[in-house]
């Protein structure tokens, strides 16, 4: 006859293994492994690449929100870009770009000192337009070497034309 004996493992403490132990040591080495990787990527790369990527190093819209323009009225709005985390920003040339969408007709976008974006003009038809912008930014130098993770981003933009005191 057999005998079934259920036997407990026990860690070097002598605390016996249950699923909670099991488990936060699976997360442990999980972790373990990460730190390994991110060690080894920052070798690759360099240290400064990597801590790039997790601060999001990368040009980011300055305003995401458009005041609204009135029907046959003067209309002038700034977008800024700024590089995130990045203190020299200003050796950076911006690029903006309309990818989609478009601006009410008589409203235009010029380029405005280094890193801004002037939305300006004389609406003369109501609406709701939306538009998506992409600014890209450029130093001359590779990625890597700019301390960027990237280099474009894009954003959606609403500009409302409305009926004076609407």
């Amino acid at each position: 006859m057999r005998i079934n004996r259920i036997t407990e493992h026990v860690d070097k403490k002598g605390t016996p293994d249950t699923m909670t132990n099991i488990s936060t040591r699976t997360n442990a080495m999980r972790l373990i492994k990460a730190a390994v990787l991110i060690a080894s990527a920052a070798l690759m790369v360099g240290c400064d690449a990597v801590i790039d990527c997790f601060d999001n190093d990368g040009p980011v819209f300055s305003n995401t929100t458009l005041e609204p323009a009135t029907l046959n009225q003067v209309y002038s709005h700034s977008i800024g870009a700024s590089v995130k985390n990045e203190l020299f920003d200003d050796r950076f040339d911006y690029d903006f770009t309309l990818l989609s969408g478009s601006l009410p007709p008589g409203i235009t976008a010029v380029a405005s000192g280094q890193r801004n974006l002037l939305i300006t003009g004389t609406a003369t038809e109501l609406g709701t337009y939306t538009f998506v912008l992409n600014v890209f930014v450029d130093d001359g130098l590779n990625a890597t070497d700019s301390n960027l993770c990237y280099r474009n981003r894009d954003r959606e933009f609403q500009l409302v034309v409305k009926q004076d005191g609407a």
